[in-house]
């Protein structure tokens, strides 16, 4: 099996890729595959799903994503050092959590070794499949909004396990999985007026299918907390999201503004389209990508010196404008509380979860969605929430952009849509075996 595994990965990487790919990513993927594996087999954790191709193709899948991860990261240049650091505070603000939760109740060490490894690989085979979608939106999508199809992965992993096991499905799981693919429909709603409401509210119904996932704890007092906590959470989230977003609003104007504005002064020197491109591109790039060495106004003195123009006094007031708006818009304190609000709840729903494998799952779901918003919080406050789209409205000066804006407005789609056929899929799947079983 292990050859088998390592040819499948170098069909895939390719044989020099392979060669390049160090050893701890050799590691996370094998772990990756075996995690798939013990998820399809079950709790009884016998390696039987060779009998059965299902159990053979999710391994595989979850071996897949894992390879794409680490291929991707080695590939594209651009926004990796973030997204090195999504995977790794993801993974150790989860650590801290449990180990805050075994010092307060040991006893959670008692729970079934079986459990406690599914559990592990499940969130380690979730953590790889959600950074796939969180890279592709930040390298080749263009477009931060595409993210947010990381929180499928709870979605995913709920229907693969149901599927696999014979865990009971009841309508609080299924409401759950609505109100979340609900969450993720509204926030592609991209409207001009209504974006920061449908960020708000895309929260807050998340929020609300987690807490529909959560099954009955052992006491009202402990389900209270649990839902007052996320409530505080979910609000002053969504709070800070909005005050981010519409200072983030401001900063794109002005790029935009200064952007046509070096579009008419290129025009009245006569550049050549294929020169105008180039100084252009060039702003918007390093502008999005939030490259702290690049200064505009060094670059455009030496750019308009080869066409002998002056910079205009608009141009220096824009970028004084814009850099008074870098400044974030979230404090530290307020960031401490989140994360304090955070770790307080996931301490609820973990330590009173129910003991049972679906408990589990929904304790690593609830996780997940914790540690991803939070750091959704602190990476568009650091880095910026700029409305590609709207930026690159600057290139219908130049024609040859518009196939380029349209070509990536479909690629988007055309993943969004796929991942939507693979859900229905296994939705399809899963109660054609619910409904069978029911008969």
């Amino acid at each position: 099996m292990a050859t088998s595994f390592f040819i499948f990965s170098s069909f895939i990487s390719g044989k020099e890729a392979l060669k390049k790919t160090k050893v701890t990513s050799l590691i996370f993927i094998f772990t990756s595959f075996i995690g798939a594996v013990l998820i399809a087999s079950g709790d009884e954790l016998t390696l039987n799903f060779m009998s059965d191709y299902k159990y053979l193709g999710i391994s595989l899948v979850s071996a897949i994503s894992a390879a794409i991860y680490f291929f991707t990261l080695s590939k594209l240049k651009t926004n990796l050092y973030g997204n090195l650091n999504h995977f790794i505070y993801t993974s150790f603000f989860f650590i801290i959590v449990l180990f805050i939760v075994f010092l307060i109740h040991p006893q959670i060490i008692d729970t079934k070794v079986e459990v406690i490894i599914l559990s592990f690989f499940l969130g380690l085979f979730s953590i790889f499949l959600g950074n796939v979608f969180w890279t592709l939106s930040l390298n080749k999508i263009e477009n931060k909004d595409f993210s947010s199809v990381a929180y499928f992965v709870p979605v995913i992993s709920t229907f693969i396990l149901l599927f696999m096991t014979d865990e009971e499905f009841n309508n609080y799981i299924f409401v759950g999985l609505i109100l979340i693919v609900t969450s993720n429909i509204l926030i592609h709603f991209n409207k001009e007026i209504l974006h920061t409401v449908n960020i708000c509210f895309s929260i807050i119904i998340m929020y609300s299918g987690i807490c529909y996932l959560i099954p009955p704890l052992h006491s009202s007092t402990n389900n209270s907390m649990v839902n007052m906590t996320a409530t505080v959470f979910t609000f002053y989230t969504a709070f800070l999201l909005n005050r981010i977003w519409n200072q983030r609003k401001d900063e794109e104007a002005i790029l935009l503004n200064i952007l046509e504005t070096v579009c008419k002064n290129l025009d009245k020197a006569e550049v050549s389209e294929k020169e105008k491109f180039q100084v252009i591109n060039t702003i918007k790039v390093k502008m999005l990508d939030r490259d702290k060495n690049f200064n505009m106004i060094s670059y455009l003195s030496n750019a308009f010196s080869h066409y002998e123009i002056q910079i205009t006094k608009k141009i220096f007031v824009l970028n004084k404008e814009l850099f008074l708006l870098k400044s974030k818009s979230v404090t530290f304190p307020e960031l401490l509380v989140i994360f304090m609000l955070g770790i307080v709840s996931l301490i609820y729903v973990i330590t009173y979860r129910e003991s049972t494998l679906i408990g589990d799952l929904i304790a690593i779901a609830f996780a997940s969605s914790v540690t991803y918003i939070i750091y959704i919080v602190h990476d568009f406050n650091k880095y910026g929430l700029m409305n590609t789209n709207k930026i690159l409205r600057v290139f219908n000066y130049l024609k040859i952009q518009k196939d380029n804006h349209r070509y990536y407005l479909t690629k988007q789609y055309l993943l969004i849509v796929l991942l939507v056929l693979v859900i229905l899929v296994i939705a399809f799947l899963f109660f054609n075996k619910y409904f069978t079983n029911t008969v």
